[in-house]
């Protein structure tokens, strides 16, 4: 972890707000990452869907790769 100076020298205001930045780019990355297993879930979702009432896996690909 850095010192408070260390962190000055960088360009920080301050010790906290370099923290404060941390989280919020953690939390962004959190978001992402679920959104994007939402996303896949309801890829895998559709594509069971498009199974179950016979379209072939040919249309499925061609639906998930144009969507």
């Amino acid at each position: 972890m850095d010192s408070p100076e260390a962190l000055k020298n960088k360009g920080y205001e301050s010790f906290g707000e370099h923290f404060f930045n941390e989280g919020v780019r953690k939390g962004v990355e959190r978001e992402r990452e679920r959104n994007e297993a939402e996303k896949e879930a309801l890829d895998a979702k559709r594509a069971d869907y498009l199974r179950s009432i016979g379209v072939s896996e040919e249309n499925i690909a061609t639906m998930l790769a144009l969507k």
